[in-house]
């Protein structure tokens, strides 16, 4: 059954997140990591070592949300949080394992990042990009 298209902004953008989302989570099913965790870990094995605070205003994510993932990353051991510079803070660092999970989704991520491209085209890649940025802006 297709979605029905509303007049509201906000319930498109939630249907299209959902659907960009469960692209994602499918082209990185081999690798075992869903798209949320596969961000995380590559937000924070650019940024490393990264406090949690900086990493969820990198992913614009408020900490709880982001609090979730890490502790799932953690379990599986794909990530260390250890004390940070400041006592009341923590910082994250990717494991070996974690390291070992990235560079196995990132071709799948990247093969996924390249469908969508072909799917939609250059030029329209960039106005989204473009559109996403403004949508922010204006909201804010």
């Amino acid at each position: 059954m297709d979605k029905a298209k509303s007049p509201c902004f906000c319930i498109n953008l939630r249907q299209a997140s959902q659907t960009i989302t469960e692209f994602y989570d499918t082209a990185l099913q081999p690798s075992g990591l869903k798209i949320t965790q596969f961000s995380v870990l590559k937000a924070a094995r650019y940024l490393e070592p990264v406090s949690i605070s900086a990493l969820a205003e990198y992913l614009g994510l408020d900490r709880t949300t982001l609090g979730r993932s890490l502790r799932i990353l953690e379990r599986d051991k794909l990530l260390t949080l250890e004390p940070g510079q400041d006592q009341r803070e923590r910082s994250v660092r990717l494991t070996e394992q974690g390291q070992v999970a990235y560079r196995s989704a990132y071709p799948l991520w990247k093969q996924a990042q390249q469908k969508i491209t072909e799917g939609l085209g250059k030029e329209q890649v960039e106005i989204l990009g473009v559109l996403l940025a403004n949508l922010e802006t204006a909201t804010k």
